[in-house]
């Protein structure tokens, strides 16, 4: 699967003062840039470590979908339509006049304007969850990179001990050998 075909949403935050880069199709996949394209390049980054994350524990890797938006608008419309006949289907059947049924449509807009503020509320609440867990993510990231370098260097450091504990061991015993050979009594 080509990871060039997930959706990549990038969005200004007034509240970041920056962009925001997110791949939907990725659960917590996201990424901030100071400008478009940081978020852009930082959101691939993001994304190629959570699908390698993904490959090597074994989990499923998620099929890229397409045109997620428009098929959200498609549904958009389709409420809006399906309320506003709902609307009339309830003026008709009530049989009220003309004041009462423009008082119906009204709130029948109330309900669904107020139907969809609890969406786009839902929606933002969870792209901070999002947010908050990408930066887990790369917090945990970075400490295993820290810890893998600690280590690396920890036992970098163990071997050139050992080395030089070796070194100093055969000079000494050399030392040792041309002592005796001094001291010893010539031969012959």
């Amino acid at each position: 699967m080509e990871q060039a075909k997930y959706e990549i949403d990038i969005f200004w935050s007034d509240e970041d003062g920056g962009y925001i880069a997110s791949v939907p199709d990725l659960k917590y996949c996201s990424a901030f840039g100071q400008t478009y394209e940081e978020a852009l390049r930082e959101v691939r980054v993001a994304r190629d470590l959570h699908l390698s994350v993904l490959k090597e524990l074994g989990r499923p890797i998620p099929e890229p979908r397409t045109r997620k938006h428009a098929d959200a608008e498609i549904l958009v419309k389709k409420l809006n339509e399906a309320a506003e006949r709902f609307t009339d289907a309830l003026v008709k059947q009530l049989g009220v006049g003309s004041g009462r049924a423009v008082e119906a449509q009204d709130q029948g807009a109330r309900l669904t304007e107020d139907f969809f503020n609890r969406v786009v509320e839902n929606l933002r609440t969870q792209a901070n969850s999002n947010r908050e867990m990408a930066q887990q993510l790369a917090d945990q990231q970075l400490r295993a990179a820290e810890s893998a370098q600690q280590l690396t260097q920890e036992s970098v450091n163990a071997y050139i001990d050992f080395v030089n504990s070796m070194f100093n061991f055969g000079q000494q015993g050399a030392q040792v050998a041309q002592r005796g050979a001094e001291e010893a009594p010539p031969r012959g």
